[in-house]
């Protein structure tokens, strides 16, 4: 999906709303989310993978907020 000529994000469900995909790292890890709404500040997948070395942090606190999306299984 396009705004201004520039890539908005991506439908990945299929509901004509963009889903903003986002990686950032932990001191040991990466986590990435896939997040979605009105305002792709709903949170759909979050993922998290222990890399085992010291990471310099990138993310946010609601970035790596481990809580489970909407797409994540329960």
């Amino acid at each position: 999906m396009y705004e201004n000529g520039k890539i908005r994000g991506v439908d990945l469900i299929g509901d004509g709303v963009p889903n903003i995909l986002t990686e950032c790292f932990s001191n040991e890890g990466s986590h990435f989310n896939i997040w979605g709404g009105a305002n792709s500040e709903e949170k759909l997948l979050h993922r998290y993978t222990y890399l085992d070395m010291d990471l310099e942090p990138s993310c946010t606190e609601n970035d790596k907020i481990s809580n489970l999306g909407l797409l994540d299984l329960k």
